[in-house]
């Protein structure tokens, strides 16, 4: 499927704003449509393509943390209403748009955000590490010295940044600067409730094998309350909002694996096109950067906390086709594979009754024909294992071989 990488309700909903990611439009005054598309950006600058179903699974796992958060945190407000899209809405849809926007859309409540963006750092990397390095400070705070790559921080740090306008650049700003921007209560507010947020997300992760290294909070006030609200919106701990790293694999003094969008910056800037507008990804760090996506989903919701009901089982395909041997050759010709790109398939069932891989990162399936290919969306089809197709092509073979002698 070719990645969505902007959605069209003009004529059927009025477009409030369009971010490097995401769409708003109007439902009614006092709520929003918002509409994660498969563009992805990386400092700042917005990709010329885009990955396949990566809108889907950002929105999936907002809606998966904001109910979490909600749970763990009672007092927390947070703009989430619902992933249906409205039947008054769907009405009115052509099927086709209805199609695009399942799994990618979120009913949300209409705020004032505020203009920054909230970033809380547990470990020091990335830009942080790059202050650091020059002056010992991050966003104008000093920090010990003798510190290392990756080093985990003796207390998270609150570090804002300017929410900059479409086409512009985030620019890190000092806590004074932020109370400057919104007032020092509000700052105050967002400081105290991004800090408890971090701290209950990271400790869920960890429990899971996951650090999460640094991540972004949007919040916006909610005028309807008296008094009127600091309320939690946009994307919540996706894998284009923070850094999550493995925690087995985790080592002081050095960069990290990671299961977000960094594999997307290494190349930009081994390559020399980090801040480059108008850049096309290549196919095999698309694949590579959805992996890590999927990873990071894969690895958070627990067995007591099911998956939202949406979400789908994805999968990367490789689908093995083998030619059958002629009757001279004493054993199959070595297959050959194709790579599809991120195929979305449901209930992937083997005709010999093998089970199929239970961690959903691989699933070869062996066909007979190349033209079985057709689609990357299907549901609930049989296909024999790649074991049993190798045996079924030699079986054919030898039977082939033994009809020519009976001929002779």
């Amino acid at each position: 499927m070719a990645p969505v990488m902007q959605t069209d309700l003009q004529g059927f909903l009025p477009l409030v704003g369009s971010g490097k990611v995401r769409e708003l439009y109007e439902l009614d005054e006092s709520t929003l449509l918002l509409v994660a598309t498969d563009r992805i950006s990386a400092f700042d600058v917005v990709m010329k393509n885009g990955i396949d179903q990566k809108g889907a699974i950002l929105n999936q796992l907002s809606q998966f943390w904001f109910k979490l958060l909600q749970s763990k945190i009672p007092s927390l407000r947070t703009h989430y209403l619902s992933l249906s899209i409205p039947p008054a809405l769907q009405d009115r849809l052509p099927i086709e748009m209805i199609s695009q926007l399942k799994r990618r859309s979120m009913v949300v409540k209409r705020l004032k955000v505020f203009p920054i963006e909230s970033i809380v750092r547990g470990y020091i990397t990335g830009s942080a590490w790059s202050s650091y390095q020059k002056n010992g400070t991050v966003c104008g705070r000093a920090l010990p010295t003798g510190l290392q790559e990756s080093e985990r921080l003796r207390q998270p740090l609150w570090t804002p940044s300017t929410k900059a306008e479409a086409g512009g650049k985030d620019e890190n700003i000092s806590p004074a600067e932020a109370a400057r921007i919104v007032g020092q209560a509000h700052a105050d507010q967002i400081e105290q409730l991004s800090l408890e947020l971090y701290n209950t997300a990271n400790t869920y992760a960890a429990e899971r094998g996951i650090i999460i290294a640094d991540t972004k909070f949007e919040f916006g006030l909610d005028e309807s309350t008296t008094p009127a609200a600091v309320v939690l919106c946009d994307e919540v701990l996706t894998p284009d909002s923070s850094r999550f790293w493995n925690a087995e694999k985790y080592e002081v003094g050095r960069g990290q694996e990671s299961y977000d969008k960094q594999y997307l910056r290494d190349w930009l800037v081994k390559n020399g096109l980090k801040g480059k507008e108008r850049v096309e990804m290549p196919d095999d760090v698309a694949l590579k950067s959805i992996e890590r996506y999927q990873e990071t989903y894969r690895n958070m919701p627990s067995s007591n906390e099911p998956l939202p009901s949406t979400i789908t089982k994805f999968h990367r395909i490789t689908i093995v086709a083998q030619e059958t041997p002629k009757a001279q050759s004493p054993s199959p010709p070595p297959p050959y594979a194709l790579l599809v790109e991120m195929c979305h398939i449901e209930n992937i069932h083997f005709a010999c009754g093998h089970p199929e891989d239970t961690k959903y990162t691989m699933c070869e399936l062996a066909m007979s024909e190349m033209n079985h290919i057709t689609t990357t969306t299907e549901t609930t089809k049989t296909y024999p294992c790649a074991a049993c197709f190798a045996r079924g092509v030699e079986e054919k073979a030898k039977q082939t071989r033994e009809q020519q002698g009976k001929s002779r």
